[in-house]
């Protein structure tokens, strides 16, 4: 509130910050909830990795869930799993983060490094970064 010649004169607020302010929020919300998620899916697949048996899997099939992180997609796919004993199963990857460098390696046929949960080997992590033992495979 101002005193202008004895009078109180009370200033409004433009509503075109408000407006920008919501939009921008409207904006970052969701990128904000997307990034948490892609965080939460790392965190989780790198736990698991650090205590899985290694295997090999061949890719069946393979589709894109609509989330991205950055440049790195979110991708689901069906396996056919390779267990380190030596028995095979179907396996599928809901969602995974895949780095954008990598999904040119992730079709049908494909055969890629996985971790297999020693607690529950029904779930199965992409481990993309490592070698697969055998290329010939390929």
């Amino acid at each position: 509130m101002d005193i202008f010649n004895g009078a109180a004169v009370f200033a409004r607020a433009h509503p075109a910050p408000l407006l920008a302010g919501a939009v921008a929020l409207l904006i970052a919300l969701p990128l904000f909830l997307i990034l948490i998620r892609a965080w939460r899916e790392a965190s989780r697949e790198t736990g698991m990795l650090e205590n899985a048996w290694s295997a090999t899997a061949t890719i069946e099939e393979v589709w894109g869930t609509g989330g991205m992180a950055g440049h790195s997609p979110f991708m689901g796919m069906k396996l056919e799993v390779r267990h380190p004993a030596g028995s095979t199963y179907k396996a599928e990857i809901k969602e995974t983060i895949v780095p954008a460098i990598h999904v040119h390696r992730l079709t049908p046929g494909a055969v890629v490094p996985v971790k297999i949960a020693r607690d529950d080997q029904t779930v199965v992590a992409l481990d993309i970064d490592a070698e697969v033992n055998n290329p010939s495979r390929h």
